[in-house]
């Protein structure tokens, strides 16, 4: 029994982990659209979601005893400035993603939104071969290649043969988003995980605001009583699910990035587009063209098996 937990640990953490960050990534996406079509600005939920998420994930960060990062408190307090600089720098990157997928995700389908995200997975493989010089078996190869096919199947518009207008903007969004994972991946490892997303959230949280101040021409007062609109009766449930969603799927991801290779784990989490257009068609009504999503759904399933095996 012992042996077979060793080996579960040692050899498949990162997918246990995986299928976390893939539940509650779709939590996210279906709860991240429904907050954003309740509200009036667009820059108001990345904020919010970012300030309720960096409360979230305190009192999780009670529990773990590795060091706190960039700090340490051996004989006084002492910075490592390099390492927080590069932390600084990864929040800009967030804040870019942020600020303009709050855009891309209210003016677009779940399904869309889907399509436009699956470059964060592809960044995100190709830094995992070429920076960290991952090797991949033939099988798995062929496996994220079905993954990767499966997901633009559900999402192309076929109709019109072209992708939404929108996919420039995300893809520079997305960009930004996976060089500030890959950051992420190398400073967090073996430091207080949730402490360092407190840090991380509430920074992107800042930068956001202040470049909302710029982008929408305010100042800091009218930017928070726009803030204080969007959060209301109506919105709050959306709001707290929206934060509960981002900050923990970011935890559970980080984590199997921690076990597992990113490009294999990148995959297998990528998988997330197809269960959420087919969610997004059965509770938002979304089902243009259901019979492509379900039959790519089946190839990115037989993907993902090839990807995981062996």
């Amino acid at each position: 029994m012992f042996g077979m937990y060793t080996i579960i640990k040692t050899q498949y953490m990162w997918l246990v982990w995986a299928i976390i960050a893939i539940t509650l990534l779709i939590g996210f996406y279906l709860s991240y659209r429904i907050t954003l079509l309740k509200t009036k600005y667009d820059f108001t939920p990345p904020i919010i979601f970012q300030f309720l998420g960096a409360l979230m994930i305190i009192p999780l960060s009670l529990l773990f005893k590795e060091p706190f990062p960039f700090f340490s408190f051996r004989n006084g307090l002492h910075v490592n400035y390099y390492t927080l600089g590069i932390f600084m720098l990864s929040g800009i990157f967030y804040a870019i993603h942020d600020r303009t997928q709050a855009t891309v995700r209210k003016n677009v389908d779940v399904a869309i939104a889907g399509t436009i995200d699956l470059s964060v997975h592809i960044f995100l493989i190709l830094f995992g071969l070429l920076l960290f010089r991952e090797k991949l078996i033939l099988h798995k190869i062929l496996g994220i290649i079905l993954v990767l096919i499966a997901n633009f199947n559900v999402t192309y518009d076929f109709n019109k043969h072209k992708l939404n207008k929108y996919l420039s903007i995300g893809l520079l969004a997305n960009l930004a988003y996976a060089t500030g994972i890959l950051i992420d991946i190398n400073l967090s490892n073996g430091k207080n995980l949730p402490f360092y997303l407190f840090m991380s959230y509430i920074m992107g949280g800042l930068y956001v605001f202040t470049f909302s101040i710029f982008d929408e021409s305010a100042k800091i007062k009218q930017i928070l009583n726009k803030i204080l609109q969007d959060f209301n009766k109506k919105t709050i449930i959306p709001h707290l699910s929206t934060s509960f969603f981002s900050v923990f799927y970011t935890f559970a991801m980080l984590t199997a990035y921690r076990y597992g290779q990113v490009a294999i784990t990148t995959t297998v989490i990528s998988s997330t587009v197809i269960f959420n257009t087919i969610l997004a068609a059965i509770f938002l009504k979304e089902k243009r063209m259901l019979a492509l999503k379900i039959s790519s759904a089946i190839i990115g399933v037989i993907g993902i098996i090839l990807v995981i095996i062996g």
